[in-house]
């Protein structure tokens, strides 16, 4: 994504890691990948890590957690499940989703090769991050923009596409701002 004239960037969503469920010898290697994966960036790459503690939208995520009852002979133990999770989504325990957000940013003179900088550098972080099971996905324009202003707006969706703010001669950040 061109930010300013002579300046790119590309985002990417970081899936979890399981670290609390490994053994020691295991977590000193996940730190130890991330370490060399941000120690690999040259001096002329921007990173940035966001971390979004999104409130999970409950009617939803209960439609989608909560047992349908079956009138099996197991209901019983279906609607003490459903209590013990409305319970805990009631408690306020758990009702976040991290969502982790990794940015490499360039100055370059040409798109050309800035992409392919931050192309190289996607796929050696993703290869790195695939080593320790951790999911990491290109975002893409639209995808980003509206992250972005789910973060800083609260609005999932904006009310625009590419082809409106390019007729408009807008950009993204009248939008979200």
């Amino acid at each position: 994504m061109q930010v300013k004239e002579d300046y790119f960037s590309q985002s990417y969503l970081l899936g979890d890691v399981n670290y609390q469920t490994v053994g020691l010898e295991d977590k000193g290697a996940i730190i130890e990948k991330y370490s060399d994966l941000i120690n690999s960036l040259d001096d002329q790459t921007n990173f940035q890590l966001t971390i979004f503690n999104k409130r999970l939208n409950l009617e939803k995520f209960r439609q989608s957690v909560l047992y349908e009852e079956k009138e099996d002979g197991y209901d019983t133990y279906r609607k003490e499940l459903n209590r013990m999770m409305n319970q805990n989504l009631d408690s306020g325990e758990n009702n976040f989703s991290a969502v982790k957000l990794i940015s490499f940013g360039r100055k370059d003179s040409s798109p050309k090769q800035a992409y392919r900088s931050l192309s190289q550098i996607g796929e050696y972080f993703k290869s790195g991050f695939s080593e320790i099971d951790a999911r990491f996905e290109s975002l893409a324009g639209e995808e980003r923009v509206n992250l972005l202003a789910d973060m800083l707006r609260g609005e999932h969706h904006l009310p625009f596409s590419y082809r409106d703010l390019t007729r408009s001669g807008q950009t993204t950040r009248h939008f979200i701002a």
